[in-house]
């Protein structure tokens, strides 16, 4: 009785144990899909390569559709998704502005952050890995949208 409540403790333990920066890389590459409360859904990519890649759609007041686009380079440091923005299309997330996400959670399916860069009073954002999702297609389709503003 006594080895299986130590095999059991020892079990929590290794499951309480924080993941390294590298582990946390890999489990974060893929695609993962969103829908916050406030009516916006969206698709962000993060590849191996370094880029994370966003298509943000929200519905305005007045139902109008907008589509935002990002295209950051990412790294994990700390815990924490360190990205810096290569491209967007918005106005006050210029080339050079600096976002970080503290990981919550991660795991093959779910990864929960609070971003932490900027300061504010944002929701922690709960994201769903996309099981069928095209690898590289996301940062496909904003690389070649926001090229062709950039021009």
């Amino acid at each position: 009785m006594n080895k299986f409540i130590t095999l059991v403790f020892i079990l929590l333990i290794q499951g309480c144990v924080q993941k390294s920066d590298t582990e946390l890389s890999q489990l974060i590459v893929g695609t993962w899909s969103y829908n916050y409360d406030s009516g916006s859904y969206g698709f962000i990519e993060y590849t191996d390569n370094g880029d994370k890649c966003e298509m943000n759609f929200s519905f305005g007041e007045s139902g109008n559709l907008s589509i935002n686009l990002y295209w950051n380079k990412w790294q994990v440091e700390d815990s924490i998704i360190k990205s810096k923005v290569h491209a967007s299309t918005v106005s006050v997330m210029e080339k050079g502005y600096v976002i970080h996400d503290k990981v919550i959670e991660i795991n093959s399916n779910v990864l929960t952050v609070d971003m932490i860069v900027p300061e504010g009073n944002f929701k922690t954002e709960y994201h769903q890995k996309s099981k069928y999702s095209e690898s590289g297609k996301v940062c496909s389709i904003v690389k070649m949208h926001l090229k062709r503003a950039l021009r």
